[in-house]
This record gives structure tokens, C-alpha cells and sequence, in this order.
């Protein structure tokens, strides 16, 4: 409660992938990698929204490749709008420099993670306070990857639930491939009927 309300929520997850990628590469294959750098690390920052916010109802993406050749798309724009009403959006490149950053607006205040300023919350009325200290991409991913493994073996040792199951990655996937057809059609998709297509349940 200390946000108040959400209001919005916005993202993006980028890096220089791409500009070393070779033409065999299952990223740069648009059958494999639908969507190019959103699916291959936006879908992360995707999980990380509807776990803040829940479902994800509607999306609108525009998807380009800044490269030269055929190949996926590079650059992606997704537009989000949760079934609570709050919106979202999300940029992906793997044609740019590293950079990982949520912002997650409220009535009472706004609460940002990047890997410059670290944890940062800004109320309304009152001056900015850095919550958690800014970490390095190496011990983001080192401390991740402990984690990752450390639960992995839980859910097998101990048959703990997995925090994110495959349930949780096909809706995820569910909103990746919307912004997809989006990008497509040019006009906002519908995650539902996607999710009955793959015989998830609502």
C-alpha cells in the first residue's frame, strides 16, 4: 500500500545481443523466436509485470529490425493493459547497451529499480528514497542463478512449488505472441482467446 493505487507500470530490458548474433542463430529465426528480443528477455520483464499486477488483458506492439537482412526483430515496442484497468508499457532491444529498469507508478508514489540508482521510491510531496543499493549485472545474474538453482532443487527435494511454473511461462508466452499478431495486424489483440486456443484455463 505504500505505492496507494497502481497507475501505470513501464520496463525495459535491452542489450547488445544482436550486433554479434550470426545469421544461424535460433534468435535471429522468426519461427523460433517469435518476436524476436521480446520474447528472448521481454517475456522476463512481462513475467515480472503480472506478477506485480496481475493478468494482462489486451496488448498493442510494434516490432522492426534495426539490422540490415532478414532475420527476427531487434526492437520492439508492447503496450499493456491489465485486467484491473492499469496499464503498462515495454521496450526490448538487442541492438543497444545493457540496460534492465522498472518504474512502477502509484497514487502515493513511485517505486524504480535500475541497475545505476538501485531501489528507488519518490512520494508525492517528499523527497526520493533509495531503498535497496544499485547492483552490478554480474551479481545480478550471480545472485539469480543461485536462487534459480537453489529452488529448483527444493521443488525436486522437498516438492516445493515452483514460484514460476509452466502454467505461469505459457501466459507469459500468451502475451508475446499477442503483441505479435498486434504488430501484425496493426491493432491491440486480445490475450484471452489465445489462452483458450492453447486449452489454458481463465
Amino acid at each position: 500500500g505504500a505505492l496507494g493505487s497502481p497507475v501505470m507500470i513501464e520496463g525495459n530490458t535491452s542489450s547488445p545481443t544482436g550486433l554479434s548474433l550470426g545469421a544461424a542463430s535460433w534468435r535471429e529465426s522468426e519461427v523460433e523466436c517469435p518476436g524476436g528480443s521480446l520474447l528472448q528477455i521481454g517475456i522476463h520483464f512481462i513475467d515480472n509485470f503480472r506478477y506485480l499486477l496481475g493478468d494482462i488483458s489486451r496488448v498493442q506492439g510494434w516490432q522492426h529490425r534495426v539490422r540490415p537482412g532478414a532475420g527476427s526483430p531487434d526492437t520492439t515496442q508492447t503496450l499493456l493493459q491489465f485486467t484491473s484497468g492499469v496499464t503498462g508499457a515495454l521496450a526490448s532491444s538487442y541492438v543497444t547497451a545493457s540496460t534492465r529498469w522498472i518504474r512502477l507508478s502509484g497514487t502515493k508514489a513511485i517505486a524504480c529499480y535500475d541497475g545505476t540508482h538501485g531501489l528507488v521510491i519518490e512520494r508525492v510531496g517528499g523527497p526520493a528514497e533509495v531503498l535497496l543499493p544499485p547492483m552490478s549485472n554480474e551479481q545480478v545474474f550471480a545472485g539469480t542463478l543461485a536462487d534459480e538453482i537453489t529452488e529448483f532443487a527444493a521443488c525436486i527435494r522437498d516438492g516445493v512449488p515452483p514460484e514460476t511454473d509452466g502454467l505461469t511461462g505459457a501466459r507469459n508466452l500468451a502475451v508475446v505472441l499477442a503483441a505479435v499478431r498486434a504488430n501484425e495486424t496493426r491493432a491491440a489483440v486480445e490475450v484471452r482467446p489465445l489462452l483458450r486456443a492453447a486449452g489454458i484455463a481463465e
